[in-house]
């Protein structure tokens, strides 16, 4: 019987068991779109799983701009382009038999070509707002300017969203400021969504909340430090607290201190008058630790850590020479990447510029500089590698597109190269004797030279597509003919 009874129970209680959500795999990432992009559709069933095995359903959502169309059938999400440039939110939810459901969002952009997307040059800070409980009043209000965390490479003019999953709450924008009221709410904190959007398709977002409080609410942290990556070489650093802590009104701070972990590496203090704003660094070594700010109030302490690196920066080790190229050379790629180097062994990421673009314009690719002939010319190359952590390394050095060698009329009018362009001999008549002759590319490698023999026919089926010049000289008369290898 009580055998009986327990296979009862146990079968009931697995009757009402709740299965387990559909799990998220792979995150679709921002979609970054052309205007007139085509439709493409996204397989769900590579994006959502199902632990218990049963068949998820789909439903989607489409926020912000009309600038797409998104449709499912079955496990297929297929995006659309309407008409014109701007940002959409994309919500997809699946769910399971049971009701279960997860969901996430991601952004769609459909923008111009060229378009540069705005910049987050800092995070925003996280705010307070006081509510008056004693009133039996829940509202509050807050300002938060945005215009100076963000902007434009393109130098386009920024506008500003911003959004909140409080109901109550209303978010309007005035020259760059956010205004956030709500008739409700007080006493929680809210995560308020910013967008920085340039009319073009391009966009930049953050996230801060509001932490609400009001006459009994203590202290609290409102702005954790994130890790602090301070140069090898700094000595000395001074580094802002002065948001990092909301203080309230119920206790008294009567003192703040400082201290690091590993005091071989750094070492960490704080002054306070009246209120703590910053903590001093002194470099000790190398590595990271961690400092602990510590807030004596009357009654409790409050502790806060964060980590200090000593960052090393990248360094130089060999120099990269000056170039001269001679007008047709097109493109020359230049493997730059072995001249750098970083000590903390830290990912390094490149940027190229063009003092000149008329002359030549630079990009990087597959870890290769390429420089594309726009005119003749000398523009100053400028590369710089960043290791993600402050520490940056800027190199330059100069490159120029000149004119090929004139051809000087001393008696070697009657040379003739042909066939030009050829595709693998060319044979060469009226060769003086006494010369020499060299074939080379437009960056000025040599591939070829002979003393002169009339008649003679060479082989020059090695050299790759494009175009070259011979140079035929004694040392005292020159002429040079441009030569074209076809396929």
């Amino acid at each position: 019987m009580r055998k009986f009874i327990f296979v009862l129970i146990a079968s009931f209680a697995s009757s009402l068991a709740f299965g387990a959500f559909p799990e998220i795999v792979q995150r679709i990432d921002r979609q970054r779109l052309l205007d007139g992009f085509s439709p493409y559709s996204i397989d769900l069933s590579e994006v959502f799983s199902d632990p218990d095995g049963q068949v998820l359903t789909y439903q989607v959502e489409r926020g912000w701009d009309e600038v797409i169309t998104v449709a499912i059938e079955g496990d297929q999400m297929t995006i659309s382009p309407t008409t014109g440039l701007g940002v959409a939110k994309v919500t997809v939810k699946a769910t399971d038999p049971d009701e279960e459901s997860s969901q996430f969002s991601f952004i769609v952009q459909v923008t111009e070509p060229d378009n540069q997307d705005p910049v987050l040059d800092s995070a925003i800070l996280n705010v307070t707002a006081y509510y008056n409980d004693m009133m039996g009043d829940f509202s509050f209000y807050a300002e938060v300017d945005v215009d100076q965390n963000f902007s434009d490479p393109d130098g386009d003019n920024l506008t500003f969203n911003g959004d909140t999953d409080l109901k109550s709450a209303v978010i309007t924008v005035v020259d760059g400021s956010l205004r956030i009221a709500s008739s409700s709410g007080g006493g929680g904190v809210f995560d308020i969504f910013v967008r920085a959007l340039d009319g073009k398709g391009g966009v930049a977002v953050d996230t801060f909340f509001i932490h609400t409080y009001s006459d009994f609410d203590g202290p609290f942290v409102l702005n954790p430090l994130p890790p602090q990556y301070l140069q090898k070489g700094f000595e000395s650093e001074e580094i802002d607290i002065s948001r990092v802590m909301f203080l309230g009104s119920l206790e008294v701070l009567e003192e703040v201190s400082a201290s690091a972990a590993d005091e071989s590496i750094v070492k960490a203090s704080s002054t306070y008058m009246y209120h703590p704003t910053t903590v001093v660094v002194e470099e000790e070594g190398a590595g990271e630790t961690e400092v602990t700010i510590k807030y004596q109030f009357t009654s409790f302490a409050i502790e806060h850590t964060f980590s200090v690196v000593i960052n090393a920066p990248p360094t130089l080790v060999s120099s990269i020479e000056n170039l001269s190229f001679v007008e047709g050379f097109g493109t020359a790629s230049v493997d730059f990447q072995s001249a750098f180097t970083d000590e903390d062994e830290d990912e390094l990421v490149f940027a190229a510029e063009s003092s000149n673009e008329a002359a030549v314009e630079v990009s990087i690719a597959e870890g290769q500089l390429l420089i594309t002939e726009m005119g003749l010319g000398e523009s100053t190359i400028e590369i710089t590698a960043t290791d993600g952590k402050g520490g940056e390394l800027v190199v330059d050095f100069v490159v120029s597109v000149t004119e090929p060698p004139l051809a000087v009329n001393n008696g070697l009018n009657d040379v003739h190269v042909f066939p030009n362009p050829f595709s693998d001999r060319v044979n060469i008549k009226g060769f003086p004797e006494g010369f020499q002759f060299s074939v080379y590319a437009t960056d000025g490698r040599e591939y070829y030279s002979q003393n002169s023999q009339s008649g003679r026919s060479i082989d020059l089926s090695p050299l790759a597509t494009g175009q070259y010049f011979m140079r035929i000289t004694n040392g005292r008369q020159t002429k040079t003919i441009k030569l074209v290898k076809s396929n």
